[in-house]
């Protein structure tokens, strides 16, 4: 990865512990990690940030990620 690239993931998963959880590991390797509890907060940090990665979870609530998905695949 280059360097100059700012380190970002985004975990979106509806199960919050998990998604803190993943998060909490992620950070440990110098990574800038946000997390989306629901598919609104997905596309609401994506208009934000550019991610080099997200662990999307395809069944969460308010826009799944199979849904999202499509969304971010159209706006690039």
């Amino acid at each position: 990865m280059n360097s100059a690239l700012p380190k970002n993931i985004i975990v979106a998963d509806r199960d919050e512990v998990r998604g803190v959880h993943t998060a909490l590991v992620i950070k440990r390797l110098d990574y800038n990690v946000f997390v989306a509890g629901n598919g609104e907060d997905l596309l609401r940090i994506t208009n934000r940030i550019i991610p080099q990665l997200i662990l999307l979870d395809l069944r969460m609530p308010f826009a799944g990620g199979g849904s999202c998905l499509d969304m971010l695949r159209s706006d690039s």
